[in-house]
């Protein structure tokens, strides 16, 4: 503590395996990936780091403060399930906490590319077994490796500020967030295949997902089948039904449960894993057509 002034800088954070260049994003959706390179030059995030790191410093402080850290010392399967997911996305470690300030199953990422910070809700840790924990913070991790954290965070402030702004404020932040909101749906595409290539099994990621619809039941034996089939048919009898999707910063589950078992049977997949190609393993481009077909509102 320096002038009675709260700074979010922990001594926990591990270094990178590898450079920012050589970081793992060869899993991304590519429209996220392009818009990820194009925004990553020093100009742009010197200044989002500075309104980020101010904004962090009176959000989240206490939460930091207040939470439990993952370490060795304390719920140390959970640390060595951050490690592995760390080491195969080759990023920094980030500083992990459970704190009751989340509700419900939940989980999110927060900092920048230098001190990023990975939050996870008391019953996420209860509710998941260690594969479907790993998914989730394989998943955080993936918005650290894609440099998710930082713009998502100018984006959520930025849409704060608008909503401020009477009468038109709230009209620009639904019509004109529209875009990064499409973009956000994305990135969130990117982040579950990075979970995915972290916990190694497509059925505990997808059953991960659906425990989010049920954060206080068993899961386990819905048919996650039926489920998809169920929601397909619903949305396909109307068109107004789909509007509210457009303000949506993630998938609903149904479609990110497609999108991880589209992705967990391609070309793509196989190779970042290493396992053998099936010989109707998708291509990487009909991947990511039936990834957009599958995402896409309209």
């Amino acid at each position: 503590m320096k002038d009675e002034t709260f700074y979010l800088v922990c001594p926990e954070f591990g270094e990178s395996f590898l450079t920012k260049q050589e970081i793992k994003r060869d899993y991304a959706h590519p429209v996220d990936l392009g818009i990820i390179k194009f925004l990553d030059n020093s100009a742009v995030n010197t200044v989002f780091r500075q309104l980020v790191e101010m904004i962090a410093d009176s959000t989240y402080g206490p939460l930091v403060a207040s939470g439990i850290p993952i370490s060795e010392k304390t719920y140390p399967e959970i640390n060595l399930l951050v490690n592995e997911c760390v080491q195969e996305l080759r990023i920094k470690r980030p500083y992990v906490i459970i704190s009751s300030a989340l509700q419900g199953l939940n989980a999110m990422t927060f900092g920048n590319d230098e001190e990023p910070y990975i939050a996870i809700s008391p019953l996420m840790i209860k509710m998941l077994n260690s594969q479907q924990l790993k998914f989730v913070i394989g998943h955080e991790c993936g918005h650290i490796a894609m440099g998710h954290v930082i713009y998502h965070s100018v984006v959520s402030i930025a849409a704060t500020f608008a909503s401020a702004v009477p009468v038109i404020g709230p009209i620009v932040n639904k019509v004109g967030f529209f875009p990064l909101k499409a973009w956000s749906r994305r990135s969130e595409i990117s982040a579950d295949r990075a979970g995915l290539l972290c916990c190694g099994s497509c059925e505990s990621a997808q059953r991960t997902l659906l425990q989010l619809e049920l954060p206080y039941m068993d899961a386990s034996e819905l048919d996650i089948e039926d489920y998809v089939e169920h929601s397909e048919q619903y949305m396909k009898k109307g068109i107004i039904r789909k509007l509210n999707e457009f303000d949506d910063a993630h998938p609903i589950i149904p479609k990110r449960i497609q999108a991880l078992n589209e992705f967990a049977v391609s070309e793509k997949y196989h190779r970042l894993t290493g396992e053998p190609s099936s010989e109707d393993a998708t291509p990487d481009a009909e991947l990511e057509r039936r990834i957009e077909n599958i995402i896409k509102i309209l």
